[in-house]
Order: C-alpha cells, then structure tokens, then sequence
C-alpha cells in the first residue's frame, strides 16, 4: 500500500472582516507527489454558517460557497495536465492565495496518507462538523439555551427573531418582543469565544457602538435591553479589564447587563 505525503488546508469564511470571526467551510488537499488535488465543502445551504452569522446576507455565503466550488472543480481538472511536484504545487499555491475579503485559507499542514479520499472526509469531519459541534459558536449556544428557558415560561412566543433599524442600520437580533410593533423587550447574548485579542476588543467595540447607536436614535430604549455576558476562557488582564469597560459603558446608558448563565436573572 502506497504512503502519500500530502498538504491539507483549512478553507475559511469570514463575512465581517471586523470581528474576526470565522467558520470553517472546507478542506483542500494536494498531493504533490502525483499531482492529486482532493477538496470537499460544506452545502450551500449550511444552517449553522446563517445561525452563527445572523446579521449575514445569506447570499454573501451562497455565492461565496458556489464560485469557490466552480474553482477548485476547474483547478482539479487542470490538475490532470500538471502531474508531479512542481507543477502542481505552485497551481495549488496560487489556487489557495487570499481569494477575497470573505474567503481564506490557513497555513499549509502535513500528512501522510494511505486513502487519501477518506482523509479528506476524516479533516472535513474534525475541521468543519466537529468545530461547529465542540464550539457551536456560543452566541447561536446561549440564544437556544434562553429559549429553553422562555418556552418553560410559556412566553417564547412573544420573543422573535427580528430585524430593528433606525433609518440608517438594521441589525437582526435574535430575541425581540413586539408590542405595537416597537420593541418592549430585547435579550442579545454575547460571547467572547474568538480566538484573538483583537478579535474580543472588535467584537466588544462593534456591539456597543450598535447600542448606543440605536439608543441615542430611538429605536427602542435601553431599559428594555438586556445583555447576557460570557466572558472568554482567558487570564489576560487587560482583555478582562477591556470586557468589563464595555459592561459598565452600556450599563451607564441603562441597558441591564447579566451573567450569561444566571438565566433567573435574564428571564425574570
């Protein structure tokens, strides 16, 4: 049985170039030694990229998803005309480049395979399924916990996905009571899970600029938000101290800012 010595990378999506935040959508393998380029992706229709990025056009990933795919279908025939290491290594350099501001690719990472199609499927496994299920993206985590938790109240109901605008920006918030078509009652949980610094600093400044943009426009009112906070699994001083200015930033223009996990609180 022959050993192949390939070269995997991890394809990325990244709609909001601002946070950080990023989904595993693919792999990619060479195998330079036949020239061999193996990939696989996840669905155009992917519940768990749109449950994450809820603010995303869903067409953002759709066309991002579809073009991606037409390539690398067209690159692995060419593949075939290119066989060997020279050849196919620097088509396959060029083909994983940056390929727009929503499409990256990881550092090249080495193995050694005797199947090569079942290793693909084995790093789709772990890279893509796996870190949804480990990860579940906090947020989308913590916005199906309170639903639990509302529909043991029997007033899930009134709590809807909605988009709120002021005129200028509208941004979906995944937990909305309407009365009278304005918004009495708003539960945002936020997660402080990205992998960076400077990711969990965007994140922070991102959302409080959102707030207080809609607060000082009028579209609902800072006493009926609430915020449910998770702090990242972190020791670093200054990124907790950073958390907790954002907190106190919000709570000072009136929004109730809780643990994310004291659901007593947040539903009471």
């Amino acid at each position: 049985m022959n050993t192949h010595y390939c070269q995997y990378k991890i394809i990325r999506f990244t709609p909001f170039i601002e946070t950080g935040e990023f989904a595993n959508i693919g792999i990619i393998l060479l195998c330079p030694d036949n020239g061999e380029v193996h990939y696989k992706l996840a669905p155009t229709r992917f519940g768990r990229i749109t449950q994450f990025f809820h603010d995303m056009d869903k067409e953002d990933y759709r066309f991002a998803i579809t073009s991606l795919e037409a390539e690398l279908a067209r690159i692995k025939e060419l593949m075939q005309y290119y066989g060997g290491a020279p050849g196919a290594q620097q088509i396959f350099d060029d083909v994983t480049r940056q390929k727009s501001t929503m499409l990256s690719f990881t550092e090249p990472r080495p193995l050694k395979t005797h199947a090569i199609g079942n290793k693909v499927e084995e790093l789709f496994n772990y890279h893509v399924h796996r870190s949804f299920v480990t990860k579940q993206y906090r947020e989308a985590t913590l916005v199906k916990n309170l639903r639990s938790s509302l529909k043991a109240l029997n007033i899930e109901r009134y709590f809807k996905k909605r988009k709120l605008s002021d005129g200028l920006i509208e941004v979906t918030f995944p937990l909305v009571n309407l009365v009278d078509k304005k918004p009495q009652g708003i539960i945002k949980p936020i997660a402080f899970d990205q992998e960076t610094p400077t990711a969990i600093v965007e994140h922070a400044d991102q959302w409080e600029s959102r707030f207080k943009h809609f607060i000082n426009g009028e579209a609902f009112e800072a006493k009926n938000t609430i915020l449910p906070i998770e702090l990242p699994n972190s020791n670093e001083k200054r990124i907790l101290q950073y958390i907790d200015d954002f907190k106190h930033k919000l709570m000072d223009i009136g929004i109730t800012v809780v643990d994310a996990q004291d659901q007593s609180r947040i539903i009471e």
